[in-house]
């Protein structure tokens, strides 16, 4: 018996541009026949944020470094985007979520069902973080996460933040170098590597919580991101690359203290003949240095 738990939000967004609100049922309809179809599952759940009531999240007050999301504020929205939402509540049995993310809900689920009962639909790279069985109801694809893929996801992630929750993660990591990072990485060392990513940065330790914590989806209501590093051990980092940082600095600025060797410009034989004059003068030529 398998239950898929539906990332309900992005099917809100999606229905949401239908040019007509007859439209938006039918897109609503098509998108969760497809879903359950696909997924070969028994039963679903489907969760979606408030709208109607203030809507909270514990990562508002996280953020001290960009609001969280801050750049969404200005962009626009479906024009059947709270229609589409009463739609998935009313007629799909969408649960309502406060205080938190619909995909921290959804992984909360997953963990309380179990990995191999469950399966995840979703168009959120964000939700790859957590291994188990996958479908994007977008490209109507399943695939699966392994545990050592999740791990990297999200580390990957901490390192890079992202543009569009407003999460700067650490300047100059994109994708491709974090990436490269985690996948030559031993899979216990990933933690401590990123940590020494943000320490050569400079950053406090409390940007790296921030950082991680703002990435990290919930697996419990009391779950929260762990940095594995201490602050003791975080500090200990940034005096090592203090120190590294400053013996190169110092190393750049040292002066050449080698003797430069100058060739003579010329040989004593070559200034012997140079001193040569004219025979008939009474010069040198014809003799040799013995």
């Amino acid at each position: 018996m398998r239950t898929v738990l539906i990332d309900g939000d992005s099917i809100a967004y999606m229905a949401g541009w239908s040019p007509t609100l007859k439209d938006v049922g039918v897109a609503i309809d098509r998108l969760m026949t497809n879903i359950l179809a696909d997924t070969e599952a028994d039963n679903y759940e489907m969760y979606i944020e408030v709208w109607e009531v203030k809507k909270t999240n514990f990562r508002m007050e996280l953020a001290t470094t960009k609001p969280y999301k801050g750049t969404r504020k200005k962009a626009q929205k479906p024009e059947f985007l709270n229609e589409s939402r009463e739609i998935l509540r009313d007629s799909w049995n969408a649960n309502l979520v406060n205080g938190m993310e619909s995909e921290d809900k959804v992984l909360i689920r997953q963990g309380q069902i179990g990995y191999d009962k469950s399966i995840i639909a979703h168009i959120d790279k964000d939700l790859d973080q957590s291994p188990g069985f996958h479908y994007n109801y977008n490209h109507r694809e399943k695939y699966t996460i392994t545990p050592q893929e999740a791990h990297k996801k999200l580390w990957a992630q901490v390192l890079t933040g992202d543009s569009v929750d407003n999460i700067p993660g650490v300047k100059g990591w994109g994708k491709v170098k974090a990436e490269t990072l985690v996948e030559s990485t031993p899979l216990e060392d990933i933690p401590v590597a990123v940590a020494r990513v943000y320490a050569q940065k400079g950053y406090h330790y409390g940007y790296l919580l921030e950082q991680g914590g703002l990435v990290y989806l919930l697996r419990s209501n009391n779950d929260r991101f762990n940095p594995v590093v201490t602050y003791e051990e975080y500090e200990q980092l940034l005096k090592e690359e203090d120190y590294l940082a400053k013996k190169e600095s110092r190393k750049k600025a040292r002066p050449n203290t080698q003797p430069t060797r100058v060739r003579p410009k010329h040989t004593l034989q070559e200034s012997w003949e140079e001193e040569k004059g004219n025979p008939e003068d009474g010069g040198n030529a014809g003799y040799t240095l013995p």
